[in-house]
């Protein structure tokens, strides 16, 4: 009897070190409980992946963060990526009850199927900068009017159903008059025409 009272104990003492939270009365920390709920988030959102032919390694967690009316929903908020190159617009969150690991509101999904395009760009970033600060002056007569450092990233974008890889390019010119702006423009990254 001895030994199964020692066995009990120490099957429970290493579930309680392989499964945090899990043994009874045991409290997690907050980051403890925002891991595992990003987890279990992570696993529940596979099936929609593979439904989507999007990879497993192609969504990156961006955050994950409690509700503020109810600590015990988690939401988990991922950046879908094609080629490790983030999709414009395609992301999701995942509602999470972190108590029990179900969703206690269905899938905030805006994931993109289907994505057909290389990730490999012909124009560098500094190239497309050029190319929308050209466009900027066809527009607005001038570029040397600009007031902050140009910023491109490259992105992922479907635009008319046909995929593109471009550089998502933030110009700036806070000057105070009726131009100021911040005007966004996507540069294709293979050809350099505007989308």
């Amino acid at each position: 009897m001895k030994k199964f009272f020692a066995l009990l104990f120490v099957i429970a003492l290493g579930a309680s070190m392989i499964l945090p939270g899990l043994v009874h009365g045991q409290k997690l920390s907050k980051s403890e409980k925002l891991a595992r709920a990003e987890a279990a988030s992570l696993r529940r959102l596979q099936k929609k992946l593979a439904g989507k032919g999007i990879a497993a390694n192609d969504v990156k967690t961006l955050r994950v963060f409690e509700d503020s009316n109810k600590a015990d929903r988690v939401h988990t908020h991922v950046q879908q990526l094609h080629n490790g190159v983030p999709v414009f617009g395609g992301q999701a969150i995942v509602h999470l009850n972190s108590a029990n690991e179900t969703e206690f509101r269905a899938t905030t999904d805006n994931l993109i199927d289907g994505i057909a395009v290389n990730t490999t760009p012909n124009l560098t970033a500094d190239d497309a900068i050029v190319a929308a600060k050209g466009k900027y002056k066809e527009k607005k007569g001038c570029d040397t009017c600009l007031t902050g450092t140009p910023k491109a990233d490259l992105w992922v974008l479907r635009h008319e159903g046909v995929d593109h890889l471009v550089y998502r390019v933030q110009l700036a010119r806070l000057d105070g008059t009726e131009e100021t702006s911040e005007p966004l423009y996507f540069i294709d990254a293979h050809t350099g025409a505007l989308n």
